[in-house]
């Protein structure tokens, strides 16, 4: 918030970022986004891996101690 930079998501990140506050397991994440967008395990798995990704690259999020 310090950065004055604001983030839009779309409903498949936002459905990640909750999950991530929830501190919800991987593969629970990638169940969710498999039943409510219809996409393969796989697919809901790197959807998954990039958004988290990008995440960290642009410092939004970090590693939990």
């Amino acid at each position: 918030m310090n950065a004055k930079r604001y983030y839009s998501l779309n409903q498949t990140a936002m459905v990640i970022w909750h999950a991530l506050e929830q501190e919800e397991g991987t593969d629970a994440v990638v169940k969710r986004l498999a039943r409510d967008f219809d996409v393969t395990p796989e697919d809901a798995t790197a959807s998954l891996k990039r958004l988290v990704a990008e995440l960290r690259t642009r410092g939004v999020l970090t590693a939990s101690e």
